[in-house]
């Protein structure tokens, strides 16, 4: 299914712009970029995790190339987590840990400092929680 089919709610850009992950109500989902024109064609890679919540918020790290996506829920769907995506060239991604307790309900936003040391995750309903990214690895 196309992005636009899994009602999006937030797009994260590849460092080199040849692909937009967009997160959505089933997951994560890449999009090829067309560098010369910006047209955009759907791979076929198509969502990385189907489960309570869905996706809600992308960040990019700085520093390795992993996309952290905050879920409004958690498998349990007592709370909100965050998921940690391994990126490989070809705009895919694998599981490189499973999702982390976030603390809070509805992973609103998720940023990764500067360093790639931290990432924080804005839950809706609760408060900010930062995690160190040496215990996503």
């Amino acid at each position: 299914a196309a992005a636009g089919d899994l009602w999006p709610t937030a797009l994260a850009a590849s460092r080199d712009g040849r692909f937009v992950f967009a997160a959505t109500a089933d997951g994560v989902v890449t999009v090829a970029v067309d560098v010369a024109t910006g047209a955009l064609t759907d791979p076929g890679f198509g969502p990385a995790w189907v489960g309570l919540g869905g996706a809600s918020a992308l960040a990019l790290d700085p520093v390795r190339p992993r996309l952290y996506a905050g879920r409004s829920l958690n498998d349990t769907g007592t709370g909100a987590a965050l998921g940690v995506l391994q990126l490989d060239a070809a705009g895919g991604f694998t599981w490189l840990v499973d999702t982390v307790d976030t603390g809070g309900f509805q992973a609103s936003a998720v940023d990764v400092d500067p360093s790639g040391r931290f990432v924080y995750v804005l839950n809706r309903c609760a408060d900010i929680a930062c995690t160190g990214t040496g215990s996503l690895a």
